[in-house]
């Protein structure tokens, strides 16, 4: 439903409210609106309603979405805690685990840290960019590099679209934006909010973990283009969020954003299959959102709080 169909948007505005306003419709439709059997039982129709309302304001436009849906639950949803973070760019170091001592766990038993390492040159901070790669409506979550094939692979969730760039590619000051060599999506994809992604280095594959919507983990062959299937099609929990490869093991680590977790499937797992998973009190972190491979055979870190662990 929408109210204020005949108030006026500028056609560039419009444009980009599109996506933000999509991802709205998504949010109210999957964590919003109840089952038609959930509905009846709370003497609502059956059918929800979602409605959009534009309202003018003076010189400015309010746009309000709302649905008819349970809304939140006060008593289950709470913050639990906080903690200011520091102001100082040394928040971005880690300790890293050395084999006399465990790993920090969360701030608990891992003995004193050591000094902080040096943050290095300054002025490196500073530097101007010798490329860019320009999207004027992007919603890019992840990039990854193919060194191989000098391509650089972008991950945007908000189109759920995946798109492929030359590495030396010049975009020029008055291009509006950069052009890709290819781009895999539509609806035969099975991309939904694709937050993450990994380039195979030897076959140039491409896999992408969904956050939202259509959970899933889907690798595509270097030559996918367009509105193609996926050539692989694995089932990962709903918040999935990061993801990196340990090739030497041929393992795939998943992190799960919501439950705080870390699983395990072999590099060639489709289906449902599950190796491992190192849930919140292996890991020491509330909420996992990305994971990084680092050098060394299944070593990673976990970027919730910055912990640093080996795998048994």
């Amino acid at each position: 439903m929408i109210e204020g169909a005949t108030v006026e948007i500028d056609r560039a505005v419009l444009d980009r409210l599109k996506d933000p306003l999509l991802h709205l419709l998504r949010n109210a439709v999957d964590h919003g609106v109840e089952t038609p059997d959930e509905r009846r039982a709370a003497a609502k129709p059956p059918r929800a309603t979602v409605k959009l309302t534009a309202t003018l304001r003076g010189n400015s436009v309010e746009m309000v979405m709302a649905d008819d849906g349970r809304g939140i639950d006060l008593g289950a949803s709470r913050l639990v805690a906080s903690e200011r973070l520091p102001d100082t760019l040394e928040a971005c170091t880690w300790d890293v685990a050395a084999p006399e001592r465990p790993a920090l766990q969360g701030g608990q038993g891992g003995g004193a840290a050591r000094p902080a390492p040096a943050m290095g040159d300054p002025t490196v901070a500073a530097r101007m960019p010798l490329r860019t790669i320009r999207d004027p409506y992007a919603g890019f979550a992840a990039i990854r590099v193919d060194p191989v094939h000098d391509e650089v692979v972008v991950m945007d969730e908000f189109k759920f679209n995946i798109y492929v760039y030359d590495r030396l590619a010049v975009t020029p000051a008055s291009a509006p934006q950069t052009a890709p060599k290819r781009f895999i999506g539509g609806g035969k994809t099975l991309s939904r909010y694709n937050s993450d992604g990994y380039v195979d280095i030897k076959t140039g594959d491409i896999y992408i973990v969904n956050n939202d919507s259509e959970p899933g983990l889907f690798r595509f062959p270097r030559t996918a283009e367009g509105n193609v299937p996926p050539a692989n099609e694995l089932t990962t929990p709903y918040g999935a969020f990061g993801m990196t490869m340990d090739e030497e093991r041929g393992e795939m680590f998943v992190t799960v954003q919501h439950d705080g977790a870390i699983q395990v499937y072999p590099k060639t797992a489709k289906g449902t299959v599950i190796v491992a998973t190192f849930c919140e009190a292996a890991t020491g972190a509330a909420n996992v959102d990305t994971v990084t491979g680092l050098p060394g055979p299944g070593a990673l870190l976990f970027t919730a709080r910055l912990v640093f662990s080996k795998l048994p």
